[in-house]
């Protein structure tokens, strides 16, 4: 069964500022949108070379936001696509000939996200014969190019971008399936059998949309070992150049990168979403959650656009001085990954209707029926309220305990039921229509270090702690990183709370109004406690300050009679 789903509660509130962006003039003029394909050589634009980037990412940003049930300009999309159309080349490509002949990532970069935007585009377009021509014939173009990209690639060293030419996979495997373009597929595939082993110093956002497309070839070719390569890659990826909030660096580079991008965090997103989605592992789930419950949502503005975040010269403190509205990609690709996020909170099929993420939504038939709705407001608050429409036509309901929670207490029909989890999932029968189940959530708190999820206490009774005084700490309650902001402390004690305390016979964390407090300490006799609150939400101006992510190490010991 296909479900219509659509985001609810707070989530909704974070799609619909990103969307409300499509319809302005300033920065999406129709003239500007559509510059790197009708190119104006007295009205010059920073990256236009990257011809089809901007463009092709706005008709995709239209088409999450159509999908999600958003307003948006309809005359001046069409105008945007209208002209798009209208500068393909006869071979395929866009913007002046001499650039279109250019072999370097900029052109396969910008055509990539072009014909990305063109697939989503047909979905809403009034002219959709129009838009499968053009697509087709710049698939065809972009594979006759594969060869001469591949040799650029070989001759381009450790450049940042050398690896965005890969980009183009995922768009190329997407149109075969749609069209049964069999050499999109081919390309699609030589793209993803050339893929270099060896992506350090690489662009995050090029190298992760890579895996995407890899992934895709894999399943459509039931090529085992692409599909095991990119398990392999995105866990080398979780490993060395994942953060503590869930988000990765802008490029893979070591020891760390200065900031991260909005679009390869919600690349890691949907790499994840999608893998969970095949592979049925919950680490991909979780992965996902982290990442956009807590990076992505906080490279959101106030404005709705997305950005970067930099990582200050201070471990685990974050500032917004680095591009923090790209409204020329970010705010794109971060619609585009939170759309990705409410598509896959549910599915559907005769067995049974799967709740995957308990957070709000509604999901409906092909023919609008209400099948399920999601009220809530999860991750924010531990209550979930599913009601079942007449929609439903499964044999069960299965709902999923999120792997950082326990069940509280359920009632079906406002009647207590065992809270029986096995695997991770509440199993129910079909409940009639009408019929409302609570699940009641414990989020529980736990304490990332060093990449390795861990609970109190960190050693048993014959065994001493380990020595985390070294290791990267972050504090969660369920996925939401607990995090100190300049909104709620002294500055300077957000700066010098470097080592977060945790006496061995208290708790790290001491419940407040609003938040948790926290005792920290400092490489001498500093010692403060700071006000911990979720990293992101649905106040964004707060995403503009100042902030500690996390601990450069954790102090757990023993109180003593002279502390």
């Amino acid at each position: 069964m296909t479900l219509d789903v659509r985001s609810a509660g707070s989530l909704r509130a974070h799609l619909g500022a990103a969307a409300a962006q499509l319809a302005a003039s300033t920065p999406y003029s129709v003239e500007l949108v559509t510059q790197d394909v009708c190119w104006d050589p007295g009205s010059p634009r920073l990256f236009q070379d990257y011809r089809g980037d901007l463009s092709g990412r706005y008709l995709d940003a239209v088409d999450a936001a159509v999908a999600d049930g958003h307003p948006v300009d309809d005359g001046k999309a069409e105008t945007i696509l209208r002209e798009v159309l209208a500068a393909q080349q006869a071979d395929g490509f866009f913007g002046p000939p001499a650039l279109a002949l250019q072999v370097d990532q900029g052109a396969a970069w910008g055509h990539g996200r072009l014909l990305a935007g063109l697939l989503s585009a047909r979905r809403w377009a009034a002219d959709a014969a129009a838009v499968d021509a053009a697509t087709a014939l710049l698939a065809e173009g972009i594979g006759a190019r594969v060869p001469q990209w591949l040799r650029w690639v070989a001759a381009a060293g450790l450049q940042k971008f050398r690896l965005d030419p890969f980009s183009a996979m995922l768009p190329l495997a997407l149109h075969a399936e749609a069209s049964g373009a069999k050499p999109a597929l081919v390309a699609a595939r030589t793209l993803a059998e050339a893929l270099p082993a060896d992506a350090d110093r690489a662009h995050m956002h090029g190298y992760l949309l890579g895996l995407r497309g890899q992934l895709e070839v894999a399943r459509q070719t039931g090529a085992d070992d692409l599909l095991r390569d990119v398990r392999e890659r995105a866990d080398v990826v979780a490993r060395r150049y994942l953060l503590p909030h869930g988000g990765v660096t802008e490029s893979l580079t070591l020891p760390w990168d200065a900031n991260t991008e909005g679009c390869g965090i919600a690349d890691w997103v949907m790499l994840n979403l999608r893998l969970y989605e095949l592979l049925d592992d919950p680490r991909h789930l979780d992965r996902a959650c982290v990442a956009a419950f807590n990076a992505l949502l906080h490279t959101q503005r106030a404005s709705g656009h997305f950005g970067c975040e930099t990582l200050s010269g201070e471990d685990g403190v974050l500032m917004s001085d680095y591009a923090p509205e790209a409204w020329w990609c970010c705010t794109f690709h971060g619609l585009r990954a939170l759309r990705h996020l409410v598509v896959h909170a549910v599915d559907a099929d005769a067995d049974a209707v799967r709740l995957h993420l308990p957070m709000a939504l509604t999901a409906t038939d092909g023919d609008g029926s209400p099948v399920l709705s999601v009220a809530g407001d999860y991750p924010y608050g531990d209550t979930v309220e599913l009601t079942v429409g007449p929609g439903f036509r499964a044999a069960e309901l299965h709902v999923r305990v999120p792997s950082t929670a326990g069940v509280g207490r359920l009632l079906v029909g406002g009647v207590p039921m065992p809270a029986r989890a096995a695997d991770g999932w509440i199993r129910l029968p079909a409940p009639s229509p009408g019929t409302t189940v609570v699940l009641e959530l414990i989020q529980h708190e736990w304490f990332d270090v060093g990449g390795q999820p861990m609970v109190p206490p960190f050693a048993n009774t014959t065994l001493p702690a380990p020595d985390l005084a070294t290791e990267r700490v972050a504090a969660f309650r369920g996925p939401l990183l607990l995090a100190a902001s300049t909104a709620d402390n002294p500055p300077d004690d957000v700066l010098r709370g470097r080592f977060l305390v945790h006496p061995r016979e208290q708790r790290a964390l001491v419940q407040e109004a609003g938040g948790v407090r926290a005792a920290t300490s400092g490489h001498d006799s500093f010692a403060a406690d700071l006000a911990l609150v979720p990293l992101a939400g649905p106040d964004r101006s707060r995403h503009d300050r100042t902030v500690r992510t996390w601990f450069q190490g954790l102090l757990y010991a023993r109180r003593t009679l002279h502390d």
